[in-house]
């Protein structure tokens, strides 16, 4: 009879020993104190429960360099913690793995949107378009870069784009008519 793995538990991970490692991850409540309390985690700041989520996030990128989830972990922790460079980073490195994979476009965009950054949320858009060109999603989201850039007629066209892509995305035919108004004025 096969041993059966071995189970530790930790609340920030759950790894599974023998070949096969698993991580999981829920609710991390970056930044909040009440998490140390409620969840009875063990670390007395906040400051060393996220240096612990950032540890078991690289140990898991060390244990599978290729999986883009772990580097999408750890980005969010570095988001939360505002250290944005090293964010970026590893949201360029999950999408460099999973470059169809709309979430980590979307992380990225919470970085750049906060910032201001209208030229990275453009870059960022581009960039899913490139690597998904059929995906109706990254022409919407640049298409609302454009209207915070005051660039109607792109974003018109990319709301058109979107549409031809998925026709049956009310919201974007209610978005499309709000920059005809703007157009028309």
């Amino acid at each position: 009879m096969a041993e059966k793995p071995r189970i530790e538990s930790v609340s920030l991970a759950v790894r599974m020993t023998k070949s096969v490692t698993v991580f999981f991850t829920s609710d991390t409540h970056f930044g909040d104190p009440r998490v140390l309390r409620i969840d009875k985690r063990p670390f007395k700041t906040i400051p060393e429960h996220d240096a612990a989520l950032i540890a078991n996030w690289n140990e898991a990128i060390q244990n599978n360099p290729e999986s883009a989830w772990p580097y999408n972990g750890r980005g969010s922790v570095y988001r939360d913690i505002q250290d944005y460079q090293h964010a970026l980073d590893d949201y360029a490195q999950a999408i460099r793995i999973e470059p169809t994979n709309s979430l980590y476009y979307y992380q990225r965009e919470w970085i750049y949107q906060p910032m201001g950054d209208q030229q990275g949320r453009l870059f960022n858009w581009n960039d899913a378009i490139q690597s998904n060109p059929t995906a109706s999603w990254a022409y919407a989201e640049r298409a609302k870069t454009y209207l915070a850039l005051y660039e109607y007629i792109k974003a018109l066209d990319d709301f058109s784009t979107a549409l031809r892509l998925d026709p049956k995305d009310y919201w974007l035919y209610q978005e499309r008519v709000k920059v005809y108004l703007i157009l028309r004025k």
